[in-house]
């Protein structure tokens, strides 16, 4: 059994690892830009490759939710005042703004949460419909849809840029 001052320390070194990994030269960061901070990737392709290689990755989750097709996408060159990228249902459409971006993570991340819509308008399709309501009533940032993007994005990341170095679309600096 632990005395109370090894459970005391315990909990300090607990608190000091979360902090350190959460705040950075005193910006807050999240856990994945930690993970990635000390990375630098060279991009080796096009970025309508990179973007086509993304998307492509995501297709055995696509046909494990039964979806038949991959969303069309386009890249915006310019930056966005509102956005990283967008999703348009009514077109089954990715648009990518690539100036938003600081480095090929946030790309994959933006555009992994963008197939989360194509999924959540695919498969959950009345739900997907109700996105503005959602927004209305909860706020964009706490949208159930929007959360549920951002965490499959969050959880499919690692995995995508990993596939992407295997393919060679990209390669650490």
């Amino acid at each position: 059994m632990m005395d109370m001052d090894s459970i005391m320390s315990l909990i300090l070194c607990v608190s000091i690892s979360i902090l350190l990994l959460l705040y950075l030269d005193g910006k807050k960061v999240s856990i994945k830009s930690f993970l990635f901070e000390n990375k630098k990737w060279n991009l080796n392709v096009p970025y309508t490759k990179l973007v086509k290689e993304i998307i492509t990755f995501s297709g055995e989750i696509l046909l494990k939710e039964k979806i038949k097709y991959y969303p069309s996408f386009e890249i915006k060159y310019y930056k966005s005042k509102k956005m990283m990228g967008c999703y348009d249902g009514s077109q089954d459409h990715i648009t990518i703004y690539l100036k938003n971006h600081n480095d090929i993570p946030s790309i994959v991340d933006t555009i992994l949460h963008e197939v989360a819509h194509h999924i959540q308008n695919k498969s959950r399709k009345k739900e997907f419909k109700r996105y503005g309501h959602y927004t209305n009533k909860y706020g964009y940032r706490d949208n159930p849809l929007e959360i549920d993007s951002r965490d499959f994005a969050e959880k499919n990341t690692m995995s995508c840029i990993k596939y992407l170095e295997s393919r060679k679309i990209i390669s650490v600096k």
